[in-house]
């Protein structure tokens, strides 16, 4: 698994939370479109915002480079911020399944 991950700094904690709102409504509305495995988003008390996009193959995350340059883009033009991204491989992952397996027996 590959994933592309963005991290951004935000002068204030209301910026960061607008921006993540903002990213998650694009992010979300563009999954199947650009062959996303995972999204997360996580906002930080002070102002941090971290994007993790995760692809099964080097392809889709090449392709996905493009799009994250535009969002930054739409970003810059709004907030003050700085900005670290990497792309990586994924050595490790772990999500607990949300699933109820009981049998009511009423």
């Amino acid at each position: 698994m590959y994933a592309k991950c963005q991290q951004f700094k935000f002068h204030d904690f209301n910026s960061a939370k607008i921006a993540a709102s903002y990213c998650g409504d694009i992010l979300g509305k563009q999954i199947d479109d650009l062959k996303m495995a995972g999204l997360n988003i996580f906002l930080g008390k002070d102002g941090e915002l971290s994007i993790i996009v995760k692809f099964e193959g080097i392809d889709d995350l090449k392709a996905y480079d493009k799009h994250s340059r535009e969002l930054r883009k739409d970003l810059n033009s709004s907030f003050n911020f700085t900005e670290v991204k990497y792309s990586g491989v994924c050595v490790f992952s772990y999500e607990n399944e949300a699933t109820d397996l009981s049998i009511s027996t009423n």
